[in-house]
């Protein structure tokens, strides 16, 4: 960066401004800056340093401040650096929209976080303090035992690692405090998987908790809240399998005592009430969405049907897997049979732009929520991420993949173009290869989908590899969608962008999209959204040019004749 300014003082300062508005204040040796000093870095988002200097680099004591794109302070350290890292003791302010809420003073390595040595931390919403006790190293690795004490009773142990500071390692345990904040969870017990947000650990991934009274509730926790099915024991023995949604009880599935003998349950909680879809008053001059899907799926998949246009034989599918799945849960929670045998491993077929990577999405969701995985991560790659460039490169680079989707969901998007059916030297097969060792080997550990071209799959699977037929035993294929689902996902886009499309639009819109639907080439939804981008830029070319009188209201409405909606024909 060029500068436009330099002053050299007597005293060794000097002052530096560049054409990008960044400055420094301070010392100046050697021809370079070093020494203490002021620097302030633009952006977006701006930061400044407030400390030592050794080459224009961060080095030794000094303050950083980083601001957030709207101008507030996001962080402050104010510690030891080297070579713009943290590097030391240091603390840590965090703030929330430029209001401070938390400090925490630690040990930093090569700017990550230490879990090693005495860390004091204090949230100034609600005055908590903790401090780390009893942390040890384990076995020279980067997983530290880990035990927390907080003011209020609280108290933590488990294991952590300092690579992924965020999740702990393996279910640990917390002992609530009698003064903890949430009433409910006082003198409780919880053990399983946490995961670290704005510094507090919170319950995420598979747990139990038990009360006082020794009441135990065991499932699947998502940030805190119980979701899927839950084991709840009572002390003198009884047991109840319940359904979950977001903390809240959808339904009692079954109830026993403590001999086994199913008890009716006949209390108002446990009955799952149906909700009436809203009733909106529409504008009768534009388009809304008319495909609407009145099927009955089972509730905990449809808030994730409820924006999927189309697709009803692949809600059909997903809605009996889902009941499968809930029976498997079930079946481990109540009888102890284990489920790690049970591979989750999915084929989604399907043309450009009918939704693969959607669908693909929800049956992860589904399975972890079912509490048959562990984690709620989904790992999107393509051949680009899975195959090196020379022997050897692309089984570490999917071992690699898989360790970062072990838990959670593998999503392998066009998937055919690891097998090159002419090219038997192609590192692609080594990928294929690596992952379905390791399917066998940790089967149930991790959901594995891989999705492409009906065609182009069919083609792998015969001849890529003898195991994939086998190993792949849940097949989904997507329809192309028709003419009017095409219009209603265009109109949803709309919708979702804030514009309204006028409603003699729809003729016209239906035209263009047959006009295109030839071959197996049209890309489906990724067309309807051309469409779209299309008229909105035709709308503000036409708002442009008088700009001065827009009224506001237009600003939200597509004409029939936008580009994306109406083509001009060709002069010839």
């Amino acid at each position: 960066m060029a500068q436009t300014k330099f002053i050299r003082n007597p005293d060794g300062t000097v002052h530096i401004e560049w054409d990008n508005g960044g400055y420094y204040d301070g010392e100046y040796r050697n021809n370079t800056v070093t020494g203490k000093g002021y620097m302030f870095y633009p952006g977006p988002p701006a930061k400044t340093y407030d400390g030592n200097f050794s080459n224009y680099e961060w080095n030794g004591y000094g303050k950083a401040t980083f601001y957030d794109n709207d101008g507030n302070i996001d962080t402050i350290y104010d510690g030891y650096w080297i070579s713009n890292k943290r590097q030391g003791r240091g603390t840590t302010y965090w703030h929330k929209n430029g209001a401070l809420y938390c400090v925490e003073t630690c040990e930093w390595i090569e700017d990550n976080r230490k879990f090693s040595g005495l860390s004091v931390l204090e949230y100034y919403d609600n005055g908590v303090k903790y401090q780390e006790i009893e942390i040890s190293g384990i076995n020279g690795t980067t997983q530290q035992a880990y035990h927390v004490k907080w003011d209020d009773g609280c108290d933590l142990k488990g294991t952590v690692d300092d690579n992924v500071p965020e999740y702990s390692v393996g279910p640990m345990t917390m002992k609530y405090g009698p003064q903890y904040r949430v009433e409910y969870l006082r003198d409780c017990v919880y053990e399983g998987d946490l995961k670290r947000i704005d510094n507090l650990w919170t319950r995420h991934g598979k747990g139990k908790y038990t009360t006082p009274d020794g009441t135990v509730y065991e499932g699947s926790f998502i940030m805190n809240k119980r979701n899927g099915i839950f084991k709840v024991t009572y002390p003198d023995g009884s047991h109840k399998i319940c359904d979950y949604k977001d903390d809240e009880l959808s339904a009692v599935v079954f109830h026993k005592d403590k001999y086994g003998n199913e008890i009716k349950d006949t209390s108002a909680i446990g009955k799952v009430e149906s909700t009436e879809q809203k009733q909106e008053t529409y504008d009768e001059r534009y388009l809304h969405v008319s495909n609407n899907d009145n099927q009955q799926y089972s509730a905990a998949l449809q808030e994730d049907f409820r924006n999927v246009i189309g697709m009803h034989n692949v809600k059909k599918q997903l809605d009996t897997m889902y009941k499968r799945f809930k029976i498997d849960s079930m079946r481990q929670l109540t009888l102890g049979v284990s489920s790690s045998k049970q591979g989750y491993y999915f084929i989604i077929t399907g043309n450009p732009g009918t939704g693969k990577t959607t669908v693909a999405r929800i049956i992860g969701k589904m399975l972890y929520n079912m509490n048959l995985l562990p984690k709620d991560t989904f790992i999107e790659v393509d051949r680009s991420k899975l195959v090196g460039q020379y022997i050897g490169q692309t089984a570490i680079l999917t071992a690699e993949t898989i360790e970062k989707a072990r838990g959670g969901t593998l999503f392998i998007d066009e998937a055919y173009t690891l097998y090159k059916k002419d090219n038997e030297r192609d590192f692609g097969t080594e990928a294929i290869d690596t992952l379905l060792k390791d399917m066998e080997d940790h089967r149930g550990e991790y959901c594995v989908i891989l999705a492409g071209y009906a065609e182009q799959m069919g083609d792998m699977i015969r001849n890529a590899n003898p195991g994939l037929a086998s190993r792949f035993d849940h097949k989904i294929e997507i329809e192309d969608y028709s003419a009017d689902e095409l219009v209603d996902i265009l109109v949803s886009m709309a919708e979702g962008r804030h514009f309204h499309i006028k409603k003699e639009a729809r003729d016209i819109i239906l035209a263009r999209i047959n006009k295109e639907k030839i071959d197996d080439t049209f890309d489906n939804a990724r067309f309807a959204r051309r469409l779209l981008d299309e008229a909105i830029e035709k709308q503000a070319v036409r708002l442009s040019e008088n700009i001065d009188s827009i009224d506001m209201a237009d600003l939200q409405v597509l004409h029939t004749d936008e580009s994306g909606i109406h083509r001009k024909p060709r002069h010839r």
